[in-house]
Order: structure tokens, then sequence, then C-alpha cells
């Protein structure tokens, strides 16, 4: 079982080394083990050290950057650290198998090779979720939970929609429940489950259409650590796609940004409401341990408008955020979720536990992302975050 206790904790903010903008979704890691955190929006992190590992490095890594190392006892002593991670050579000219196929052959082959690249034996993962909702310009309500999650291997599912890793609630930590009335504009059931479903790779989510694969391009970038990457992309007015593969075909990080805010993506109505998606942005990444790729991080983002549709007026805008990292990998001795353990179908809201402060203060989650000063205010306009995630007893 993967457990959390007391250690030191090593604090910092990651920027580029040239522009001095914070590098969002840095990794921080104990060596290249599967062991960390990453950075917030601000390019911020708190990485607590596993008891034991002090004589250990601190690597901190991020594609399209050269890696950051400096021993744990150095970083523990200079902490807050102000990383500089510098920029990659710029273009690779080298010719590669790669180089010579399509970018929509590059992807078929490397979907081919989801079982060769990714876990087929079971993995054991201990995870942080944080999910944010926001009405307006306001936000209503944040919560957080500790997770593990056991995923047994990456074969092609018969049911896309069907969730095939098995999730046990370790801890959970959450604000008041906002006013009744705006439940209404919120999904009531277990958005953690929405997020893993959004695993493209393990799920197999890329289209079928060829049009699709015949109109995705490609070029050569600083991928980790100076080595190079290809990246097929496909940009058109409301539509980004990017995704990294590298020389073994592997799937090593996706980011899709679709809508312009402008023009609804799709809408559904409910009794009077109707629901516009805008905008929805989704981001995941890929961790390499021993030879095989492990999900790192996946992000999403989702805005809605509301319209009344009795006086076809606007009501108000709806926006969820939702953060998964995985912080420990467990592939000695995965251990198995009973369906007792499982978390429910129903939304995590609904099956909080009492708050566990000192387990929160060692356990290593991303860092007040995406809250910022704002959202605090939002929350705590009543009772400050502490006392309301205390208010949960069992």
């Amino acid at each position: 079982m993967l457990a959390s206790g007391q250690s030191p904790t090593i604090s910092g903010r990651v920027i580029d080394g040239q522009t001095g903008e914070p590098l969002v979704y840095a990794t921080v890691a104990l060596g290249h083990k599967p062991v960390g955190t990453i950075t917030n929006l601000e390019g911020e992190f708190d990485f607590h050290v596993p008891e034991g590992h002090r004589d250990d490095q601190l690597v901190v890594s991020m594609l399209g950057y050269v890696d950051f190392t400096i021993s744990i006892s150095e970083a523990l002593v200079m902490s807050p650290l102000l990383i500089r991670l510098q920029p990659g050579q710029t273009i690779l000219n080298e010719v590669t198998i790669t180089g010579k196929l399509s970018p929509g052959e590059m992807l078929r082959v490397a979907l081919k090779r989801i079982e060769k690249n990714y876990p087929m034996e079971p993995v054991e993962m201990a995870a942080f979720y944080r999910e944010t909702r926001q009405v307006n310009d306001d936000y209503v309500s944040l919560l957080e939970a500790a997770v593990r999650i056991y995923d047994k291997d990456y074969r092609a599912p018969k049911d896309r929609t069907k969730l095939r890793e098995r999730v046990a609630l370790v801890e959970v930590r959450r604000t008041l429940e906002y006013d009744y009335e705006l439940e209404k504009y919120f999904s009531q059931y277990n958005l953690l489950e929405d997020l893993l479903l959004e695993n493209f790779v393990k799920y197999r989510g890329f289209s079928n259409e060829e049009a699709f694969y015949k109109h995705l391009k490609k070029k050569r970038v600083p991928g980790y650590n100076n080595r190079p990457i290809t990246m097929l992309y496909l940009q058109e007015p409301g539509y980004d796609l990017k995704i990294y593969i590298d020389e073994k075909f592997a799937i090593r990080k996706i980011v899709f940004k679709y809508g312009d805010g402008q023009q609804p993506l799709f809408a559904f109505t409910r009794r009077h409401l109707q629901s516009r998606a805008m905008y929805v942005s989704k981001e995941l990444e890929f961790q390499e341990y021993k030879g095989r790729l492990y999900l790192k991080y996946i992000a999403a983002r989702y805005h809605y408008t509301w319209q009344d549709m009795r006086k076809d007026l606007p009501v108000l805008t709806t926006t969820v955020e939702q953060a998964l990292l995985v912080n420990e990998l467990n592939t000695d001795n995965p251990q198995w979720i009973s369906n007792k353990e499982k978390m429910r179908h129903y939304g995590l809201q609904f099956q909080h536990k009492a708050y566990n402060k000192q387990f929160w203060d060692s356990y290593n989650t991303i860092k007040e992302m995406p809250l910022n000063r704002k959202v605090v205010a939002d929350l705590e306009k009543y009772l400050p975050l502490e006392q309301q995630f205390a208010s949960f007893r069992e």
C-alpha cells in the first residue's frame, strides 16, 4: 500500500531560462524515479521528500527543456528554489525512420505500438485529484482527493465509455457546498471517472476518419533533455491538437483545445435551460519508467454558457477545471482494489470523509493549481478554507 508520512519539503518555482515565464506542468521528481509532483500555473511547487531519500537527487524536467538536477540535501538548504530551465536546441535535422513516414502514418504506427510502449502488467498509482467549479467570474467550490488507482493494462477496451481502472478514495477534502440553486448547472456524477476516460491513448480516443490522418502535419522539435521529438499537429480556427511522439513511436504528450468561445461546440437542454459548450481544453503527459510509459498527469477545462429557452436570454456561465497528478507508481506489488473499496459512480462531493489535516500536510499535491489569490478569496467569503475542510467529520 502506498503511504504518506511526515517529510521535509522542498519548495520552488520553475521558469523559462530565457524569457522568465513560469513553466506549467514541469515535472519535479526524485531522481528519475516515479515519485514526484508537477508545477502549477505559476510554475510553483512543493515537494515532500519521502523518508530515506535525503541522499538522492531532485530532477526537474519538461518537454522542450534541458533537465535541472540538484541533490536533495542541497535543495533542502536552499529552499525555496528558483529554477531556470534552459530551452533545448532548436531543430535537429538528423534523418530518422520517422522522417520517412507521413504524419498520419506515424500516428497509426504509434497506436499499433501501444501494447509495446505502455504497461501490460498491473500497476498501482497514488494520485492527487483537484476539481474546481466556477459561476460567471466567481469560484464556488473546490474538491481535492488523494486516491489509489489500480490499472490492469493498456489493452484496447471493448467499451471506450466504461472505466477500466479501479479507483479507491484515500482522503477527500472540500469546501462547503455552493448555493442549492446552483446545483442544476453542474453534473452530480463522478467527474474523476470522466477525466480518466480522457486518456486518449488507453481508451484509443483518436478519430477513425481518414480525413483526420490526412490533414495532420509534423515537425521536429526539442524533446526531453535535448533529445528530439516529433510533434504532429492539426491547427484550424477553434481547433488545436498537438501530439508528441518519440523515437520508439510512443505518444509522450497530447495537448488539445477545441472551441473559440464564440460559437457553441454542442448543446443540450435540461428543462427550460440550454447548456452550450463554448470551449474545451485537455492535456495529458506520460512518464517513462522501466522501459514503459505511465500516466503522469491529465487535466481538462470545460466552459459553458446557459440560456433560458423560455425568454431566450443568457443566464450565466459555468467553468469546470480538473487535474489529476500521479505522484507515485508501484509496479512491484500493486494492490487490487475490491468492490467495497472502489469509489462510487456518483459525485465525489457525496463521498467525502472527515478532514485529515495531518495527511494533507505531507501529501504531494499540485501546489494551489488552479487556485490563486482570487480563487481563494472567492471561496473564503464566509469561512477560511481550513475551517471549511474541517467542518466535515465522520
